[in-house]
């Protein structure tokens, strides 16, 4: 009897096992889809700066910089960035500072000149 009953579990076992495999398993699958980053673009067709500061051309920062780098502007309320660096499409970099279109940042990033803040949200 005792050898009926340990053939009966087994059996009970192999027949929860065998209706466990056959029932399909229950996932889901998604995809989604990763918009691709809009490319950041300045009206005047330069690159998009991350400048740690803008200001006028007229204060005693810029002023010193521009004359270290013998540059002379032309309207003293021209806005100015400082310590610049491209902000680039799907970068991982994030601008803390102040992101900007300039006019004229051909001075490796020391300063930018004729700048204009953007929103990169």
């Amino acid at each position: 009897m005792k050898a009926s009953l340990v053939l009966l579990k087994i059996l009970s076992l192999f027949a929860i096992f065998a209706v466990a495999l056959a029932v399909p398993s229950m996932t889901t699958t998604t995809t989604s889809s990763t918009p691709t980053p809009t490319p950041i673009q300045c009206d005047s067709g330069s690159q998009p700066e991350c400048c740690q500061s803008v200001q006028l051309g007229s204060s005693g920062v810029v002023q010193t910089l521009l004359e270290l780098l013998g540059v002379v502007l032309k309207n003293l309320n021209t806005e100015v960035g400082i310590t610049c660096s491209p902000i680039t499409t799907g970068s991982s970099d994030v601008c803390n500072a102040s992101p900007v279109c300039c006019d004229d940042n051909s001075f490796n990033g020391i300063i930018a000149i004729g700048c204009t803040p953007i929103n990169i949200d």
